[in-house]
Formats: C-alpha cells, sequence, structure tokens
C-alpha cells in the first residue's frame, strides 16, 4: 500500500500508492506528532511509485469480474472503485494490507489509522459472536449495541498511583458507569465506577462505549487476561487465542534481600503479560523467567526495574543433566554399627542393569526365603532411590535404572530400616564403579523457520551445535526446519538466529529427550561442575566404562 521515502533514520514519510500522493511527515516534538504535508512524488521515486502501483492496481481488479474486464480494456478504475474492492477482499481475507510507519516520531500513523477505518470490517458488521454458556453449550450473540454486553479483557497494568487497569475489547452491546459486569469463570459480578479511553500512556473518562470499541476498566478484583465480562442474566465466555510457545528461557539472579519484592513484582508483571512464565526448575534450583525471545525478557527485566524497583540480573540456565548406566553390576551393601547397647544392622545385595531412555528408577524385589523380613525391603528401595539423586560423575540425578534386590541378611535385634536404609545406598554406591556410568543431557525439539536463501547457513549452525537435522518442509515463509539438539547448546540461540538471518528467522523449542554426552563435551562439563562446586581439581577423564 505504501513506498517508503528513506530507509532507517532518513525515514521522512509514505507515498499512498492509490492516490500517487506523497506524504512527508514533520518528525514529533512541539505538538507535531504525526503532521504531515500532502506534495508531489519525489522525482527519484516516481518510477518506482508507478511500477508498484500497477502492480497493486492489477491485485484489486483481479478481486472483482467487472472491474478486471473494463481494466483489460484500457479503463482506469476509479480511486472509490479500488478502495471499494479492496476493502471487500480484505473482508474475504484474500489480501492483507501492508504500510510503513514509524510509531516513536509519529511517521506514517496517521496513514495507519486511516486505513483502519478504510480497509478492516466495521465492529458492527460482524454477523455474529460465538461463545459459550456454562454448560459448554454454543450460544450466538449478534455485534449490535442493543445485545446483552460481552467484553473480552486482554491486558492488566499495575499502576502505582492509580492501581489496576483492566482493558477489555467490547463485542458486543454497550457499557456505561455505574454497570455491573458478570465474571463467568468467577462466578461474581465486577462493579464498573468508571469507563476509560487508553491513548497510550494516558487515559479520559467517557460516559459510554459500545461494539468494537477498547475500554479501560479501573480496579476491577479479580479478572485475568482472557476473562469474558457480560451480563449477569445473560452469561457467556467466549474463546481466547491460545497462550504462545515460550521459546527462551533465562534463570533470575536475585539479591537476597530483594526476594520477597522481587517475587511479588515478577507475579504483577506476569498478570500483566502471560506470554511471560516464571518457574523454579527443582534439579538446578533456579527461577527461570520464560518469553518470546531476548528483547522480551530483557524489556520485562527493565520494567521490573522502573515500575516496581527491583534489581534483577539474567544469567544463562544450567541444563538438567542426568547420569545412568550402560552395563550391568552386583555389589552388597552392609551396614553394621555396633556401640555398647543395642546396635544397627543391615544387610543387602543388589544386581543393576541399565534401562530405556526416560524409565527412571525401577526397583524389583527378588528376595526369596526370608532372607530379609518384608518389613524392611522398603527401606532397601528407599536408600537406593536416596542414593540415586546424586550421580557418581558429577552428582547428578541417576535415571533408567533397574536395581533388583537378590539377597541379604538380618539380624534379629539389630536390624532395623534406617539400618537397610543405609545399607541399600551403600549397595547403589559399590554397584557404579563397575556399572560404566555416563553423563546424559536433555536434547531440544527445534522447528525453525528461516528464508530459502538463508537455509544452508542455519543449517550448518545447528549441525555445529551438535545438532541432527530430522527433515525440512517448504512453507509460505521459507523452509521449516525439523532438528535435534542440546539444550547447553541452545541457550543463546535466539539472538544468534536473529543475527544469522537478519531478524527474519524464528523458531520454537521444546524439550524431547535425553541422550548420552560425547566423552570430549561430557569431561568440559564436569570439569566446570567441579569448579562451581569449589572441589578444588578437575574431574580425571573417564572413558565410556570407568567411573
Amino acid at each position: 500500500m505504501h513506498l517508503p521515502i528513506g530507509l532507517g533514520d532518513s525515514f521522512s514519510g509514505v507515498i499512498v500508492l492509490l492516490t500517487m500522493r506523497a506524504h512527508v511527515y514533520e518528525k514529533g516534538g512541539n505538538g507535531k506528532f504525526g503532521v504531515f504535508g500532502d506534495q508531489d512524488l519525489p522525482e527519484e521515486l516516481e518510477s518506482d511509485a508507478k511500477k508498484l502501483r500497477t502492480r497493486l492496481v492489477e491485485a484489486v481488479a483481479e478481486t472483482d469480474d467487472l472491474l478486471l474486464e473494463r481494466y483489460l480494456d484500457g479503463q482506469e478504475p476509479r480511486l472509490e472503485e479500488l478502495e471499494h474492492a479492496l476493502a471487500h477482499a480484505v473482508l474475504g481475507r484474500r489480501f492483507l494490507p501492508v504500510l510503513a510507519c514509524a510509531a516513536r516520531p509519529g511517521i506514517g500513523v496517521k496513514d495507519v489509522l486511516a486505513a483502519i477505518v478504510k480497509y478492516l470490517p466495521a465492529p458492527t458488521s460482524r454477523r455474529e459472536i460465538k461463545g459459550k454458556d456454562g454448560h459448554q453449550k454454543e450460544i450466538v450473540r449478534n455485534a449490535q449495541r442493543d445485545a446483552p454486553p460481552t467484553l473480552l479483557a486482554f491486558r492488566n497494568t499495575v499502576d502505582h498511583f492509580v492501581g489496576r487497569l483492566t482493558a477489555a475489547r467490547i463485542f458486543s452491546g454497550s457499557i456505561k458507569p455505574g454497570m455491573k459486569l458478570f465474571n463467568p469463570r468467577t462466578n461474581h459480578e465486577e462493579p464498573v465506577a468508571h469507563v476509560y479511553r487508553i491513548d497510550g500512556s494516558h487515559t479520559s473518562e467517557i460516559p459510554e462505549a459500545g461494539p468494537g470499541e477498547i475500554v479501560g476498566l479501573m480496579k476491577l478484583k479479580d479478572v485475568h487476561v482472557g476473562d469474558t465480562l457480560t451480563a449477569a442474566d445473560a452469561p457467556m465466555r467466549l474463546g481466547f487465542i491460545g497462550e504462545p510457545k515460550r521459546v527462551i528461557s533465562y534463570a533470575l539472579k536475585i539479591d537476597r534481600d530483594q526476594e520477597e519484592k522481587a517475587g511479588v513484582a515478577l507475579h504483577k508483571l506476569i498478570e500483566e503479560d502471560p506470554s511471560l512464565e516464571m518457574t523454579r526448575d527443582p534439579e538446578t534450583n533456579e527461577t527461570l523467567l520464560k518469553g518470546m525471545g531476548q528483547v522480551h525478557i530483557e524489556v520485562a527485566v527493565e520494567k521490573l526495574k522502573r515500575k516496581f524497583e527491583v534489581d534483577v540480573h539474567l544469567e544463562l540456565p544450567h541444563p538438567a543433566y542426568h547420569e545412568t548406566i550402560l552395563g550391568k553390576a552386583k555389589s552388597q551393601g552392609r551396614y553394621k554399627r555396633q556401640s555398647g547397647g543395642r546396635g544397627q544392622y543391615g544387610d543387602c545385595h543388589i544386581e543393576l542393569e541399565p534401562m530405556p531412555r526416560g524409565t527412571g528408577v525401577e526397583f524389583e524385589d527378588g528376595i526369596v526365603g526370608g532372607v530379609i523380613p518384608r518389613q524392611f525391603i522398603p527401606s532397601v528401595e528407599h536408600g537406593i532411590r536416596d542414593a540415586a539423586k546424586e550421580g557418581p560423575l558429577g552428582g547428578f540425578p541417576l535415571v533408567d535404572f533397574k536395581a533388583t534386590l537378590v539377597d541379604g541378611s538380618f539380624h534379629t535385634v539389630d536390624s532395623s530400616d534406617m539400618a537397610f536404609r543405609i545399607a541399600g545406598s551403600m549397595a547403589l554406591k559399590n554397584a557404579l564403579a563397575s556399572a560404566k556410568p555416563v553423563l546424559l543431557e536433555p536434547m531440544m525439539r527445534l522447528e525453525i523457520v528461516v528464508p530459502d536463501e538463508m537455509l544452508g547457513e542455519v543449517i550448518a549452525d545447528v549441525t555445529s551445535r551438535r545438532g541432527k537435522i530430522l527433515g525440512m518442509e517448504p512453507t509460505a515463509k521459507g523452509t521449516l526446519i525439523h532438528a535435534h539438539a542440546p539444550q547447553a547448546e541452545l541457550r543463546t540461540y535466539a539472538p544468534e538466529l536473529r543475527s544469522l538471518t537478519k531478524g527474519m528467522g524464528y523458531f520454537t523449542m521444546e524439550f524431547d529427550h535425553y541422550d548420552e554426552v560425547p566423552t570430549h563435551e561430557a569431561q568440559k562439563v564436569l570439569d566446570q561442575r567441579r569448579a562451581e562446586q569449589g572441589k578444588g581439581e578437575p574431574v580425571p577423564n573417564h572413558p565410556k566404562g570407568k567411573a
């Protein structure tokens, strides 16, 4: 729809291709935000503008048989005809208007707003609004002002001075101060004291609002993003866009004296922006903030500092490594202590064997003949599971093995649950030395969309990260790459992919499975683990099969 005048810092306006006029903007400041002058085309852009307009007119004419016939006969369509056909094509989802603007200096903003009014469908032109009642039955409601009020809350903001402001879009009916709106999720009514129009960071009170308008509602008690607000006598729940996939996560480092304040601030921030997610990794004991990209996370952290006065530092998260075994082993765990009075005695023999990935820890009771009383067998299992929390290589959880209790002995007086629990733990640790322990790392499933001209570079980059290409398929936006790669190699992938593809590539990532770490990479991980724990000398080389 537009041809930009200038690029980057020299961007000063747009050529509107339908009218073939140049709108040259005055850069913001002094109350001149969004002010432009209507001028003739710059000579150096006139040729390009004519070519682009011809392509645009042909595309619009192809959507209307009568218009196309006249165009092929050499009749130039009138501006009104082009605008009408274009609006009709947009309504039929055949066209998606693309315009040029720069929001901060105000260049092109008025043209975008004018195009919204001219080409996008009016809210009241929607024939019906579909939702569900409390019994999940479909309800159909028209989008007119005389219908029951139906609003969708899509954003919450929290301000120190004015409190909580909920932004909602009105789909049907009208809303006035003094009304009560019903929230089907909570089954409670929310009083509306004031209705505001939102203009950036400014709000102004209005007496009424109708379909299509976006309003601000102050101090609603329990309204979340995605909630429907409607009339109590005509409840209805609208569908809501699903949560986006978070593609990047960072570990949060918070000063001890700010932990409580930071927790409250983070929950408020996530309430404002549900595309953020905060989780606690139980294996690495890190608080993770997940988002749509590096810039998204950085903006969230900056907002924490500006709005809530909380300093949070971002760090790359540690991969949740595991350990497992590749071979079978047998061992004995014997715990005996005598200290004058009643002693402690537990004795067990176990057999270890590797299991498929994802199995976890399995225990099997193979005792026959009562060599260990039944009440002590669960204690042996608990001891084995306790010992499996820290593997022999780097203290990572030990998984994907089966321990079978095959033999043992007991003392009628000195044996106890605690003694057999310790014996089970000792038996596992003794067996691991000959069970060929290895390190496992989380492997992520990647779906990367890249322009075709950058496909080779992206594939080479994935391969350099120890990734494996699983397949490719063409899409409207380029090529979709399916791949597996270690999480350890993807912690900074988002900004690096953006740099590699000039901002045109994007990806989604989710956990897929655990796989064995190559020996040379495992040594690096274990050396770093040793250094972090302050245990002095690096872990010695451990070729496969040796602890």
